[in-house]
C-alpha cells in the first residue's frame, strides 16, 4: 500500500521515483540528471554526471 501511495504521489507531482528495496537505497553521484518520470529502485549506484532519461527504469535487488 505504501509503494502505491508513493508511486501515485510521484506521478501526480511529476517527480522521479527513487525507492529502497530490502533496505538498499539508490546512490546518485554528483551532477546526475534524473528525468521527471524516471524510476530508480534498489541497490543502484550511478556515477558522476550520469543521466536517467524519461520513462527509464533502473532497478537492482
Amino acid at each position: 500500500m505504501t509503494f502505491l501511495f508513493i508511486a501515485f504521489t510521484c506521478l501526480l507531482y511529476l517527480m522521479p521515483l527513487i525507492l529502497p528495496v530490502q533496505g538498499k537505497h539508490p546512490q546518485l553521484g554528483p551532477d546526475c540528471f534524473v528525468a521527471d518520470n524516471a524510476t530508480i529502485v534498489g541497490d543502484v549506484t550511478l556515477g558522476r554526471a550520469c543521466t536517467v532519461w524519461f520513462g527509464a527504469w533502473c532497478a537492482a535487488t
